[in-house]
């Protein structure tokens, strides 16, 4: 059974790799058209 601290640090991970995945994507998707 995942104790609350893993679950916990696998969220966060998960959480900041999608934000910066869509940070990157709008950044790259902004050059892009300018």
């Amino acid at each position: 059974m995942i104790g609350i601290k893993q679950a916990y640090i696998a969220t966060t991970f998960v959480f900041h790799v999608l934000i910066v995945f869509m940070g990157f994507f709008y950044t790259t998707k902004i050059l892009t058209i300018n």
